[in-house]
């Protein structure tokens, strides 16, 4: 039997992935400018594509810019600040699926869902 939500539920999301992702990024666009003088296409594509990642990783560790609510009426999710919010009555089941091979929790949402 469900029980109903007391109050709000927030799942922030990880202070240690933004983190990863910051060292990570910076590392790449450190080995992009040491190749930039032996291979310069190489070197630029790499210090463009991981400099993104970055201001991303930094944006991440923001609050309030990326979590998941469970309130009385549906649930919000917010990922670098874009909300989208879904009402209980919207959803039919929750399920496990893969996308590209990683495990995601899959909506299956309800005849009446118009969005």
């Amino acid at each position: 039997m469900a029980t109903a939500i007391e109050s709000d539920l927030i799942f922030k999301a990880s202070l240690k992935k933004a983190l990863l992702i910051l060292v990570v990024s910076i590392a790449f666009v450190v080995l992009g400018v040491w190749l930039i003088g032996e291979k310069p296409f190489l070197g630029w594509l790499s210090v463009g594509f991981f400099g993104l990642g970055i201001p991303a990783s930094l944006f991440m560790m923001l609050p309030n810019t990326t979590y998941l609510k469970l309130d009385r009426e549906g649930f919000e999710v917010v990922a670098m600040s874009r909300r989208s919010r879904i009402k209980w009555t919207e959803v039919d089941a929750f399920h496990m699926g893969k996308i590209h091979g990683n495990k995601m929790i899959a909506i299956a949402f309800s005849p009446e869902y118009t969005k």
